[in-house]
C-alpha cells in the first residue's frame, strides 16, 4: 500500500517516491535526470535537462509524481498553441502579417507616418491571420507583400507578392513617363531601353521632349 501526505500544502508525495532510487539518465516527461544534487529542505534534489535544452533543478518527488514535466516550456507551448491555433507563429508569413498591422496600427512605429499616419489601413478581414493566409497563401522566396495602389490599404484586391524590382517601380514617389503609348516608371524604362536611370533623370532636367529623354542614341 502507498501512503501519501501533503508537503507544505502544495502537492502529494508518496512514500514510494521518497524511497525510490534516483537513476541518472531516467526520463520523466521532457525531463532527463543528469545529476543527483545535495538535499534541500529535507527533499532529494536532481538536476534535469529538458528536451528544449534548458537545465533546471527539481525535487525528485515533483518529477516522479508528474507534477513537473518540463522546465516550463511545455506550458509555454500549450499557451502558444491556444493563442495561435494556426501553428504558424514565428514563420516568415506570420511576421509579414504582424509587420503590416504594426505599421498601420501602432503610432510608436517609426514607419507609422508612411502607413497608418496617412490613412493606410488593414481591412477588417485581415485582422485575423488565418484570413490573411487564406487570401494570400505562402510567401515565396524573393517576394514581399506589396500594395498595387499605394494610396489604398491592405486587402486581397490591392495586394500581391512582388519582387524588389516590382516594388521599387510601384513606389508612390516614382516618376512615370509615357512613351510610345506606354506609361512606365524610370526603373522600368531603364531596364527595357538599357539606359542608366540616372541618365534618364538628368535628361528630364535639361531636355523638353520625352522622345529625347528616352532616346537610346543620345549620350
Amino acid at each position: 500500500m502507498l501512503y501519501s501526505f501533503v508537503a507544505n500544502g502544495l502537492y502529494n508525495i508518496t512514500i514510494e517516491s521518497m524511497l525510490k532510487e534516483i537513476k541518472v539518465g531516467e526520463k520523466f516527461g521532457r525531463l532527463t535526470i543528469v545529476e543527483k544534487l545535495k538535499p534541500e529542505n529535507n527533499g532529494r534534489m536532481v538536476l534535469c535537462k529538458c528536451d528544449c535544452g534548458n537545465e533546471k533543478k527539481f525535487r525528485f518527488s515533483r518529477i516522479d509524481s508528474g507534477h513537473s514535466k518540463s522546465c516550463g516550456c511545455l506550458l509555454s507551448d500549450v499557451l502558444l498553441k491556444r493563442n495561435f491555433s494556426h501553428g504558424m507563429a514565428g514563420t516568415k508569413l506570420y511576421n509579414v502579417w504582424n509587420t503590416m498591422r504594426f505599421r498601420c496600427d501602432n503610432v510608436k512605429c517609426e514607419c507609422y507616418k508612411n502607413y497608418g499616419g496617412r490613412g493606410i489601413k488593414v481591412c477588417k478581414r485581415w485582422e485575423k491571420f488565418e484570413n490573411f493566409y487564406k487570401d494570400m497563401g505562402d510567401c515565396q522566396k524573393g517576394l514581399s507583400l506589396d500594395r498595387i495602389d499605394n494610396s489604398k490599404g491592405y486587402n486581397k484586391a490591392n495586394c500581391r507578392w512582388a519582387t524588389v524590382e516590382e516594388q521599387v517601380s510601384n513606389k508612390r514617389n516614382n516618376v512615370k513617363l509615357t512613351y510610345r503609348g506606354e506609361t512606365r516608371t524610370i526603373p522600368e524604362w531603364s531596364r527595357e531601353l538599357n539606359i542608366n536611370p540616372g541618365t534618364i533623370r538628368s535628361r528630364l532636367v535639361r531636355l523638353k521632349k520625352i522622345e529625347e529623354v528616352l532616346n537610346q542614341r543620345i549620350h
